[in-house]
Parts: C-alpha cells; sequence; structure tokens
C-alpha cells in the first residue's frame, strides 16, 4: 500500500512541477516558435506578399504572445 501512495505522490509532484514551469514560461513572453522560423515567416510575408511591416509585426507579436518583438522584421 505505501508503494501505491509513493507512486500516487509522484505523480501528483510532477504535474504540480509541470503546471508551475509552463505557468512561469508562459508569463515571460517568450515564443514557441524557434527564431529562425520567426524571421523566415517574416521575410515571406515582407517580400513575398508585400504587406507593411507593421502589420507583420502585429501578426507576429499575436502568433507569438509577446507585446513586441525582439528585433525589427527584415
Amino acid at each position: 500500500m505505501s508503494g501505491v501512495a509513493l507512486a500516487v505522490a509522484e505523480v501528483v509532484v510532477t504535474v504540480l512541477l509541470a503546471v508551475f514551469a509552463y505557468r512561469r514560461g508562459s508569463g515571460r513572453g517568450q515564443g514557441f516558435l524557434p527564431a529562425d522560423v520567426v524571421e523566415e515567416l517574416a521575410d515571406h510575408k515582407l517580400r513575398c506578399l508585400a504587406e507593411p511591416p507593421e502589420r507583420v509585426k502585429l501578426e507576429l507579436c499575436l502568433l507569438l504572445g509577446v507585446k513586441r518583438l525582439p528585433g525589427p522584421p527584415r
């Protein structure tokens, strides 16, 4: 019986740590896409689709869940 209780306690601790890490990471405004993918997307939207730079910047901010991008899109 104590083996089962220990296993349950380990699962609970793991879940709590995962929730804590997720909330802490998402609160920092870090995007989930690699920087090179974001740069390639910005470059495509600017050069191929000829979208205005401010619109590209706004869309990428909304996609990444950040208030501003670390650098201007190319």
